[in-house]
């Protein structure tokens, strides 16, 4: 896999940013990718005006060049010009400049640039770096050169090298025949110097696998032509045509006049026609010669059936000239005489095929069943005659697949060759089918040496020896795998060949690219020498200690840390540097970086000091950087990771824990009556009767303050319902104790109806003392039925406002709230309350902690990777923490559980105080949400600095204080894409770093200093939830828990936020051409959809081949899940699955969320504007309405059917395979799904599907 650039290539990269080079590597060792790498930085840094143009000499490596690099600069919207565009008919400037617009990247041949500046279209002023692939053509007349030799190299002369783009060439072989003063020649012609890797050439060895070289000698011996062979034949033809022409002419058409004119043929015509039978005459002897005489029989049989059996390729293709000759060879072939080897001839007469085919034949049968291999031929008619043998020949065709590829062509004008048996059709369907393995050997022309991307092979044979240096370098890097043979078959009668001298000039070649590498050759002669370094690290507080010889294995275990990720390389990547010479001949320096998923920190660092080693260098960058971590405290003082000292908070406590019960406020009131000081509480009461009691009056006079309140509606279950409570306290001496002495006796007899006075004297001890009150005074006359009932109501009302009091006062006294009625409802469990519970709260709740505590990680904790907060948050507010915090804090003391309980439902009495207070069970988990409700009832009562105020008491590492974030500073992005990605997430950027940072993947190492977006997608993804959750929460029709749980699951899930990634897009103003006739064209408007995953920026290979691959999803996809997302009443959980984006997808739209927060200054309105631009609200309104199912269908198994197991596995060709079983009996399954979350999705959803049948069929 891989995760990021090589260092060789950033190496030739830094050397391409210095100035011109041509980059010589051997194939297959990623050139492509420095180009890619080259053509990112030179967009990033030239004007918005300027295009970089990437030349490819043929059209099949142009089009694979452009689907790498569309594939890896979607942004830069790459155009690809070939002769299928029809540009010889674009005439006119205007085309061009339709046809180029918002195009920044252009891949197309030379002679198409050429031709374009020539005619003044294109000038070269518009172009900030031309790319050469295949650079040795630049030579002579060919169109590359004649670019640099015409434009160029002219307008430099004129106007300066200011004036002239920058070049990159690209080339595993400078010198193209076999004379060394060639790489001077492309050198002078590109204006550029030959380089390649030489700090990293043994990783461009590990990476480039030269393959073993064999001779492979075949007898050139031909064997006489027989007489009635197609050979012979044909000869026959060609002695009659050279003896008299016009006689052979005359005779045909006389002949077959029934059914062709008599008319002579014109002088093109005649001239075509012999040229045609002489050139069918060579082509069988140059069979004859390589493949045998059964080759050449089959050759001119296929043939003559083109011609004479009327096929559609004759048909499409047939001139009067065509019709005659259909004639002649009928008149030649279709006799008695002739005779024709069949294929199934071919293994009853091993002599049929030449010595060299049957070497061939041999040397394939040999191989193993796993071989993948390229064989090259210089005719292409021997291409599909041998490609036919092999295909038919018992030892080969039984063992493998053989494939044709002589190019792929789109010039309209061009016809393939009647004699070369060729489809051109289907050569791009060859080389998938070579590429993807359903094909084993691919049997080509030299155009499968340049570039064209084919899987690495194990064997290559040159069936035609290589004409030169080039080809021999070239086809020999098709043998990429390890253990493999490259072969040339050449005549045993040969005494001297080319490749020994070629293997030499390559020798040659490679150290011109490398001048300096004599100087290295002594470096690596001292490299298996000791070096002693003097560098070590001490800390004082510890003891610990850390030598230079153990930091880089240290600094190795601190990356194994960080977060891992798909496609992502968290190994420290060192460099080697060469000193000048003015420091010492020899002397190296050494430059780690670390990953840029680490935070606001400095992530390269060099080596203090020269070395002669590189092994001692790259060891004191590495105690450099670890310093440094220590410095930041990256490290701790034990010289480990910090992270390693989060460790669990506190221990987990058991599932159920006995506790005291639940604080009785009036006992506390018993203790109060001996105070001398009383309060008159007056409160305001509202019922659910329609008489005119509905609504009445209560005083209470109360030893202690009872606080205001003011609660919502709440049903109990005597069926009154107080929707509004309000007290108004008076403070007052007790002036009458014959007056509390009459309302005792009042509320006994409203209390005791049924009992006689006298039974009640002894019950007067009340607690609490009240009566109904008509505004004038109590005693009132106006008195509710179930009077007793509705007073151990409002007493009930009255203690849960105390309890809330006193926990305000004990628990949380610095924070101030201002309607204790959230703190009830924190408090209340629904076992105390059915319709006044915590649990709508302690959703909301976990939202708020979860945000406040990732914006202060964030702001806290600059330099610590997102990982490193996931899991430190992770730990501050797990369930284990807070619920030990709750219980350390006593907060079990004040959770109600049930209703207020009263002596046989009685009012409480002084007398009850000898009864000692009881014991209860309370769940964990109760502690944990009663913890996170209380954070909910603070913000909803003051916003968030309450809500910091409350956690600090349960988290002390929370500071109560906003947090201040600070802006980052550095690279910015081109102007137009700050401008389009701006108007995409509807939010102007104050600092576009934050926003380079947002779409900067982690994968990019050689962009310098900014950092990957994850650290913005941790603070994103709390922001998000905290949103979502707030919009849940305060919708008018009240959801509940459950609902906003499940709705929440479906909208901030991976694969719903890939989805929006991949959806949410703008137009980008783009124009094209359109033929109106052949030779006319018209500018019309094409606008580029240009969604947010477009403008990420990456740089792992496996990662742009992964989003292709989604991308490629999404199309099948997306109709489907508009239709289910916009007008179906369920979520397309199954869907969403088989989608399955990667999760960079949802990456993104969390890091650009956690952008807007910072850049914004915490502004929650442009948060939720960028929620509302990207369709996520509308979607919650949809989900949010009661006929939609939201619930994941293994949720609704689970309903339907608890006892339902489901059960993945992952099949031996990787996919993934489900079932779902009840008793052991499988009622539904997936089978060949991608991932085990899309196997299990779509299994359970068709259980739940069948399962549902049945319960309605019931």
């Amino acid at each position: 896999m891989e995760f990021r650039a090589r260092s060789y290539q950033l190496e030739m990269l830094d050397q391409s940013l210095k100035g011109n080079v041509i980059v010589a590597m051997d194939t297959g060792s990623g050139k492509t990718e420095i180009a890619v790498l080259r053509i990112r930085a030179e967009l990033d840094r030239c004007a918005n005006a300027k295009r970089v143009w990437f030349l490819a000499p043929t059209v099949a490596l142009c089009e694979q060049q452009h689907k790498y690099i569309q594939s890896r600069l979607p942004n830069a919207s790459p155009l690809l010009l070939i002769g299928s565009s029809h540009l010889d008919f674009w005439s006119e400037q205007s085309i061009w400049d339709a046809a180029l617009h918002n195009h920044r990247v252009i891949i197309s041949t030379h002679a198409v640039l050429l031709d374009a500046m020539q005619h003044g279209f294109v000038k070269l002023s518009d172009l900030a770096l031309l790319v050469f692939d295949e650079a040795h053509h630049c030579n002579g007349k060919h169109p590359a050169n004649l670019i640099m030799e015409l434009f160029y190299h002219k307008q430099k002369r004129d106007k300066g090298s200011k004036h002239v783009p920058h070049i990159l060439g690209l080339s595993a072989s400078p010198v193209r025949r076999s004379n060394i003063q060639e790489i001077y020649q492309v050198e002078q012609n590109l204006d550029s110097i030959c380089v390649t890797p030489r700090m990293y050439r043994h990783e461009l060895r590990a990476h480039v696998n030269r393959p073993e070289f064999t001779k492979l000698e075949f007898s050139e011996d031909l064997q006489p032509v027989r007489q009635g062979t197609a050979l012979c034949i044909l000869r026959t033809v060609q002695r009659a045509m050279a003896y008299d022409t016009e006689s052979l002419l005359r005779k045909i058409t006389l002949r077959y006049s029934h059914v062709i004119s008599p008319k002579p043929l014109e002088r093109s015509e005649k001239e075509r026609w012999t040229r045609t039978v002489m050139q069918y005459g060579r082509k069988s002897e140059h069979i004859y010669k390589e493949l045998g005489p059964w080759a050449t029989d089959y050759f001119v049989q296929k043939t003559n059936e083109l011609y004479t059996g009327n096929t559609d390729t004759f048909t499409k293709t047939a001139s009067r000239h065509d019709e005659v000759l259909s004639k002649l060879l009928t008149e030649y072939f279709d006799q008695p005489r002739s005779r024709y080897i069949t294929t199934s001839a071919l293994v009853d007469h091993p002599d049929s095929l030449s010595d060299k085919a049957a070497k061939l034949i041999d040397l394939i049968g040999k191989q193993d069943l796993d071989t993948t291999g390229v064989i090259f031929v210089k005719e292409r008619v021997i291409v599909s005659v041998l490609c036919h043998i092999l295909s038919t020949h018992p030892h080969t065709a039984e063992r493998f697949k053989f494939a044709t590829f002589v190019g792929l062509s789109n010039n309209v004008k061009k016809k393939a060759g009647i004699h070369e048996l060729l489809d051109l059709d289907s050569q791009n369907k060859s080389l998938e089918a070579f590429r993807v393995k359903q094909k084993h050997i691919i049997i080509a022309t030299d155009v499968l040496e340049e570039g064209i991307d084919v899987a690495a092979c194990n064997l290559v044979i040159c069936f035609d020896p290589p004409q030169n240096l080039k080809s021999f370098i070239q086809r020999r890097g098709r043998a990429r795998k390890k253990q493999s043979r490259f072969v040339i078959m050449q005549p045993c009668t040969s005494t001297k060949t080319k490749t020994d001298r070629w293997i030499q000039l390559e020798e040659e070649v490679s150290r011109l690219c490398q001048d300096e590498k004599r100087a290295r050759e002594a470096v690596l002669s001292v490299e298996d020498q000791e070096e002693i370094l003097d560098l070590v690290l001490h800390d004082r507080s510890t003891g610990a200690i850390l030598t230079a010889e153990a930091t880089k294995a240290h600094l190795h275990h601190f990356c194994n840390t960080l977060p891992k990720q798909p496609f992502v390389d968290t190994n420290p990547n060192f460099s080697i540097e060469e000193r000048s010479p003015k420091e010492g001949v020899g002397l190296l320096t050494a430059r780690v970086a670390l990953p840029n998923c680490v935070g606001s920190f400095p992530r390269s660092y060099l080596a203090a000091g020269t070395y002669r080693t590189e092994r001692a260098a790259s060891k004191a960058a590495a105690y450099q950087c670890y310093r440094a971590l220590h410095e930041a405290e990256l490290v701790n003082n034990n010289f480990l990771p910090t992270i390693l000292n989060i460790q669990e908070r506190c221990r987990d406590l058991p599932p159920i824990i006995e506790v005291d019960e639940a604080i009785q406020p009036w006992r506390l009131m018993v203790d109060a009556w001996s105070s001398p000081e009383l309060y008159t509480t007056t409160i305001q009461v509202e019922t659910n009767r329609s008489d005119d009691l509905s609504s009445f009056r209560m005083s209470f006079i109360t030893p202690m303050l009872i606080p205001a309140m003011s609660l919502p509606t709440s049903n109990q279950h005597t069926g009154i319902t107080v929707k509004q409570t309000s007290a108004s306290n008076t403070k007052q001496l007790v002036t009458s104790f014959a007056q509390l002495e009459r309302l005792r006796q009042r509320m006994a007899a409203l209390c005791s109806p049924s009992r006689s006075h006298k039974d009640d004297v002894a019950n007067l001890d009340f607690v609490y003392i009240c009566d109904f009150d008509d505004g004038q005074e109590m005693f009132s006359q106006h008195v509710p039925s179930k009077a007793d009932e509705v007073m151990a109501q409002v007493v009930g009302q009255v203690e849960k406002f105390m309890i809330a009091g006193l926990l305000q006062t004990s628990i949380l006294p610095t924070c101030i709230f201002h309607n204790a009625a959230h703190i009830v409802t924190a408090l209340t469990a629904p076992s105390a309350d059915a319709q006044l519970n915590f649990e709508r709260y302690e959703f909301f709740g976990d939202a708020v902690l979860k945000m406040v505590v990732s914006a202060q990680l964030f702001t806290d904790r600059v330099s610590w990777p997102a990982g490193w907060l996931s899991q430190y948050r992770d730990n501050l507010i797990s369930n284990a923490s807070l619920a030990n915090a709750a219980v350390s804090l006593h907060l079990d003391q004040y959770i109600l559980t049930s209703a207020p309980r009263t002596r046989d439902g009685a009012l409480p009495r002084i007398s009850d105080a000898d009864c000692l207070p009881g014991k209860r069970k309370l769940s964990s988990k109760t502690l944990a949400d009663v913890s996170q409700a209380l954070f909910a009832a603070a913000y909803l009562d003051a916003g968030h600095g309450l809500a910091r105020s409350c956690i600090k008491v349960f988290i002390p590492e929370i500071r109560s204080e906003q947090p201040a974030f600070k802006m980052p500073h550095g690279a910015s992005l081109p102007r137009h894409e700050i401008e389009e990605v701006q108007q995409l997430v509807g939010h102007q950027f104050r600092n576009v770093t934050v926003l380079l940072q947002a779409l900067t993947h982690p994968s990019c190492a050689s962009h310098g200093s900014e950092e990957s977006y994850q650290r913005l997608a941790f603070l994103g993804d709390a922001v998000l939830g905290f949103l979502v959750a707030k919009t849940l929460f305060q919708h008018f029709e009240e959801l509940s828990e459950g609902q906003m749980t499940e709705i929440r699951a479906a909208v901030v899930n991976s694969n719903m936020l890939g989805y929006v990634c991949m959806t949410h897009s703008i137009p980008r103003k783009a124009f094209g051409i359109e033929p109106v006739t052949l030779k006319q064209f018209r500018k019309v408007r094409r606008d580029e959809t240009m969604p947010l995953w477009k403008y990420m920026r990456y740089e792992s290979k496996d990662l742009g081949e992964a989003l292709d691959a989604c991308n490629a999803r999404y199309r099948s996809l997306c109709g489907r899940l508009q239709q289910q997302m916009e007008i179906s009443r369920s979520y397309p959980w199954v869907a969403l699955a088989e989608l399955q984006p990667e999760a960079c997808y949802s990456d993104l739209v969390q890091s650009v969320i956690g952008a807007i927060y910072v850049d914004s200054g915490e502004e929650w309105g442009a948060c939720q504007q960028f929620i509302d631009t990207i369709g996520i609200s509308s979607y919650i309104q949809r989900m949010v309405r009661s006929d939609y199912v939201v619930a994941h269908p293994r949720s609704a198994l689970q309903q339907l059917a608890p006892l339902a197991e489901v059960r993945c596995q992952r099949s031996s060709d990787g996919s993934f395979r489900c079932e779902v079983t009840v008793d052991e009996v499988e009622i539904a399954s997936a089978e060949s799904c991608m991932s085990r979350g899309e196997a299990s999705t779509l299994a359970s959803h068709r259980a739940v599907q069948l399962l549902a049948i049945g319960i309605d069929a019931e």
